[in-house]
């Protein structure tokens, strides 16, 4: 599929970039560094980006045509009303989430979400800067928004936190954080995935015919979990993995989809660190116990 941004002339998007200088230094000049003009091209292109996005499958089609046939000038514009959009609804998405948030004792997880992440809305500039989403997003999150920048970075990252918000809901506070100690007893310290650490949990539970509710796991949980992945070879066991991720969210979160295409992406390293620890005889491990 041919890009937007390459149905323009370099003199549109460089007379964009004279228009976009002017507001930068409030008409006082057009004379910028290279360094700034770079910075305010890829503004740009990052609206256009957005525009174009827009359309998803729809993009060949009618909405397509009609936006190959605007010029560069209409399609910023109408991008950066999209980057101005997604920056509104994820402050909403924000304040939705922190109304009930836990961080359940973890540093990093409470530096991104409460200290970091109101910074970005009041720090983010979508007109001048709108590919720097500011933060580190040290917090690290199932699936990974690491191909991403700007508000789009920082808009399907909050989505993820408030799937796992979601996921994590569903156990009492004390029993969340109880799994963490199990797994690393200086686990506030750590730059972990919770959710991650919980769903091994969960489904260590299933396998094993254990209520997710209870506090241990016994030796004869392990024995049964060991018995169970030692069938299968880590593909089968992944594919595996995700039966019982799928069975999870349809018995406890009335088959949320989204909850299920989110989690179902740590199947791959789950089956990988059963298989490995199965094979090791410590498949304890995996869940923080030792022999």
């Amino acid at each position: 599929m041919r890009s937007l941004k390459n149905n323009f002339k370099t003199e549109e998007l460089i007379s964009l970039v004279t228009e976009l200088a002017e507001k930068y230094t409030s008409k006082e000049s057009t004379s910028i560094s290279y360094e700034t003009a770079k910075q305010l091209m890829n503004a740009i292109l990052y609206c256009i980006n957005e525009y174009e996005a827009s359309f998803h499958d729809n993009y060949q089609g009618e909405n397509g045509k009609l936006a190959r046939n605007l010029n560069a000038k209409s399609v910023y514009e109408n991008g950066y009303e999209l980057v101005i959009k997604k920056v509104i609804e994820g402050k909403e998405i924000y304040e939705e989430i922190i109304k009930d948030f836990s961080d359940y004792g973890n540093i990093g997880y409470y530096d991104t979400i409460v200290k970091g992440m109101p910074l970005f809305f009041i720090y983010y500039d979508p007109k001048f800067k709108p590919q720097d989403h500011i933060l580190t997003l040290d917090y690290p999150t199932i699936k990974s928004v690491h191909k991403l920048n700007g508000i789009d970075a920082v808009y399907v990252y909050l989505k993820y936190i408030k799937t796992e918000q979601v996921f994590l809901s569903v156990l009492k506070d004390d029993l969340v954080r109880h799994i963490l100690m199990k797994y690393h007893f200086d686990y506030e310290e750590l730059f972990i995935n919770i959710s991650s650490i919980v769903l091994r949990y969960m489904i260590g539970c299933m396998i094993a015919n254990k209520n997710i509710h209870e506090v241990e796991f016994t030796e004869e949980d392990f024995y049964k979990i060991h018995n169970f992945v030692i069938k299968y070879s880590t593909q089968e066991l992944e594919m595996t993995l995700i039966t019982y991720i799928k069975r999870l969210v349809e018995q406890y979160y009335f088959d949320n989809k989204e909850l299920f295409e989110y989690l179902k992406e740590d199947a791959k390293n789950f089956s990988f660190e059963l298989r490995r620890t199965a094979e090791s005889n410590c498949v304890e491990a995996v869940f923080g116990y030792k022999k």
